[in-house]
């Protein structure tokens, strides 16, 4: 296969990264390695000087065994902007021999030589993935490495609208795509690797790439850093459900951090800020109050079955639109999918994903107990957070009263520390007092009391008796809710 010259951005590509061969003119007959020549007088454009410029610095810096290549050579040197390595003293190149002495990034050498903007590259080839020891990939790009996240996202042919909200964690824009659609692309200022390397993609906000669950925001695409364990670092932008095969091709000991993402735009505010502005009538047993219990019971009977876990189900993470009815749950940083419930061992292949987790993230306040004493768990924590979730908007007030004398400082002085499931609810309602809100409340909907009591009861599974019990409570829980 000939050498590809892409004349916009000086990016070279072959199928045959992994070979070698000595820089000199006799290799020009080995028919591996042809060289394509650039013919000078058939070529009378304004990028020449760029060409020239760049054919003198790679005969400066790629030493080979007596070079004696013509003017009109190009060395066949694949650079990859992506890498954060230093190019020179990476001597396992394509077997060159390379001087020590410089650390000039491809980048760096690019923007030396450059005589103007639009010889700079976005979206590198996809073959030079190849210098990472992967396979390329249709649909997933490398992306060069200095470049801006605002920069990549205009190149895939998105309009970046307005600034939604800034912050410590990064900044949020909403943007569109070139057929139309509105969505959100969240740009992280400290991007930190993934707790996990083996199996990443089951992990925080990739866990839902691959999964359809109802009232779950969906995220469309992906830039994220990859380093591996000599060093390489590789940048790429790559739609969600491509993660997994992207995933499947690196090394386990790989570390990924999530640069910035695209997700579907969800429509209306947060719970907790309708909550804080008191702008629609949440009253327990009215339509916006039956319409949010019954979208998230949806999400959280998928998710169950999934062994989804969200790990951070609360009224910050609800989006609801009051007046189309429609729900949305987002964050799913803490989330991962867990080997699914109904897999069995002989359905199994290779190393399988865990049934259980045992980490201990979410925020406390809608943490299941069994989260704080790093007991196994898998999706069923969720309904306990949905049961805290409930009582947080019947009353805000007596949520926060009841969370001031919790007491977590430790697991060992929580009141709700190796409680039964059934005595929970009872807990909450004794330390908020007989005449508080939710006390009113749930006097008054005895089946919102029970869908608590219930959920707290699906959260509980350690023994085999809670086990059956758990599975008995879920099964009331279908039945209650398609009544309302």
């Amino acid at each position: 296969m000939s050498m590809q010259i892409d004349q916009n951005s000086l990016f070279f590509s072959n199928s045959n990264l992994g070979k070698s061969r000595s820089l000199n003119s006799s290799s020009n007959s080995n028919p591996d390695f042809p060289i394509q020549k650039i013919d000078n007088s058939s070529q009378q454009n304004s990028k020449q000087p760029v060409y020239r410029k760049a054919k003198e610095k790679f005969s400066d810096l790629l030493v080979g065994d007596n070079d004696q290549s013509s003017s009109n050579d190009l060395h066949p040197f694949y650079p990859v902007a992506a890498f954060n390595k230093p190019l020179l003293s990476d001597s396992s190149v394509s077997g060159r021999t390379t001087r020590e002495d410089s650390t000039d990034t491809i980048d760096t050498i690019f923007s030396s030589i450059s005589t103007n903007e639009e010889n700079k590259s976005v979206i590198l080839p996809r073959d030079n993935v190849a210098l990472l020891g992967i396979p390329p990939i249709e649909e997933i790009d490398l992306i060069s490495e200095n470049e801006p996240p605002e920069n990549v996202f205009k190149e895939k042919g998105y309009n970046i609208n307005t600034k939604l909200n800034s912050g410590s964690f990064g900044t949020t824009y909403e943007i569109t795509s070139s057929q139309g659609k509105v969505s959100v692309c969240k740009i992280l200022r400290n991007p930190q690797p993934l707790r996990e390397s083996s199996k990443f993609w089951r992990h925080g906000d990739f866990a839902a790439s691959r999964l359809e669950l109802p009232n779950l925001v969906k995220l469309t695409a992906y830039l994220i850093n990859i380093e591996f364990s000599d060093g390489k670092k590789g940048r790429f932008y790559l739609p969600a459900n491509k993660i997994k095969e992207l995933g499947q091709s690196l090394p386990t000991d790989v570390k990924v951090s999530i640069e910035a993402e695209v997700m579907e735009k969800a429509p209306g505010e947060s719970l907790e800020k309708l909550l804080e502005n008191k702008t629609i009538d949440l009253q327990p047993g009215g339509p916006h109050f039956n319409n949010i219990i019954k979208s998230v019971h949806e999400f959280l009977r998928s998710a169950y079955d999934h062994n989804f876990i969200h790990r951070d189900l609360k009224p910050a993470n609800v989006m609801y639109d009051p007046t189309t009815g429609k729900v949305t749950i987002i964050d799913i940083g803490e989330a991962s999918r867990l080997r699914r419930r109904n897999k069995s061992d002989h359905e199994v292949k290779g190393v399988s994903n865990p049934m259980t987790s045992k980490k201990q993230q979410g925020s406390r306040n809608y943490m299941a107990p069994a989260m704080f004493q790093s007991k196994e768990y898998g999706s069923e924590v969720d309904y306990f957070s949905a049961g805290m979730f409930l009582l947080k908007i019947i009353s805000p007030e007596d949520f926060k009263t009841f969370n001031k004398s919790r007491g977590m400082v430790t697991t060992f002085n929580d009141l709700l520390f190796d409680q039964e499931p059934s005595k929970i609810l009872d807990i909450y309602l004794e330390k908020i007092g007989p005449e508080s809100t939710t006390n009113r409340a749930l006097v008054a909907h005895q089946e919102l009391k029970e869908i608590i009591n219930l959920y707290f009861q699906v959260a509980a599974r350690e023994t085999p008796e809670e086990v059956t019990a758990s599975n008995a409570a879920l099964e009331r829980l279908d039945v209650i809710l398609r009544k309302i």
